[in-house]
């Protein structure tokens, strides 16, 4: 009969031990699910609040006006609260330099489509426009001339000059804050092609030679350039580096392109008239 007491009397003894036990064992385990649940949450946001951004209407693929891509349509951004710092999130993140100008609708003309974002918030370390502040996808109290437009620089760029439109002319690379040109030795349809693909102006029609388009008056930047055709960049391809030639303006290279690709059309040049 003792015995039995005692034993009773030990299991009362330890249950209020074996409570607290399972108790802060339920907690942990709770705590951990919340924390997986977070972390899985946030990977997820992070990729669906990644998306694609472009510039439309300018010389090349650098500046334009700003579009993003959400929800399988293209829209533009208000300018409201849009600065410098924005815009060189959105130069980074198209790997194209620095800003060195923030445009308007007036100079690369208004969206057709929706208006995505207002003012956007970017404190600068930003990789990617999607990690900035902003009122959220679509809220915004704006008109699509308020359509925000940048433009960037960066070592390589390439823009054409003197001809009908952005799509063919004279070859300008863009190297340490100047514009120069690339001489014409070795100069074929293969470089010619990574030229057209670089400015999103379609494919080589012509690779010119012997300042086709007129002088320049710049450096001479690149010469004996190779191009094997699938680099992203003129840059990229072999030449004898930066400054390096033997050449006068005389031997100028120039590109004709197909022209910049509308949706559902074949592929155009759009005539500039210069002023």
């Amino acid at each position: 009969m003792r015995g039995q007491r005692a034993a009773k009397s030990l299991r009362w003894c330890w249950n209020p031990a074996v409570w607290f036990l399972a108790s802060l064992l339920g907690f942990l385990f709770l705590m951990v699910v919340s924390v997986l649940l977070r972390l899985a949450n946030s990977v997820q946001t992070s990729v669906e609040m990644h998306y694609q951004v472009q510039l439309v209407n300018g010389q090349n693929r650098c500046e334009g006006r700003v579009e993003v891509r959400y929800n399988d349509s293209w829209g533009t951004v208000c300018d409201d609260d849009w600065d410098m710092v924005d815009a060189n999130v959105v130069c980074r993140q198209l790997d194209c330099g620095l800003a060195v100008a923030v445009g308007s609708s007036s100079q690369f003309g208004q969206g057709p489509g929706p208006i995505l974002l207002d003012n956007v918030d970017c404190k600068g370390g930003e990789s990617d426009l999607s990690q900035c502040g902003s009122l959220g996808w679509g809220v915004h109290n704006c008109y699509h001339y308020e359509d925000v437009a940048v433009t960037c620089k960066g070592d390589g760029t390439i823009r054409l000059v003197g001809g009908l439109d952005s799509c063919q002319g004279r070859v300008e690379i863009y190297y340490r804050e100047s514009w120069g040109t690339v001489c014409d030795d070795d100069w074929d349809d293969r470089d010619a092609e990574v030229v057209c693909q670089q400015i999103d102006c379609g494919n080589a029609v012509s690779a010119h030679s012997n300042s086709y388009f007129g002088y320049g008056t710049g450096r001479i930047l690149l010469d004996n350039v190779n191009c094997n055709g699938n680099e992203q960049q003129l840059s990229k391809c072999y030449s004898l580096g930066w400054g390096t030639h033997n050449c006068g303006h005389h031997e100028d290279a120039g590109v004709t392109c197909t022209g910049k690709l509308l949706a559902g059309k074949r592929p155009v040049a759009t005539r500039v008239v210069l002023v």
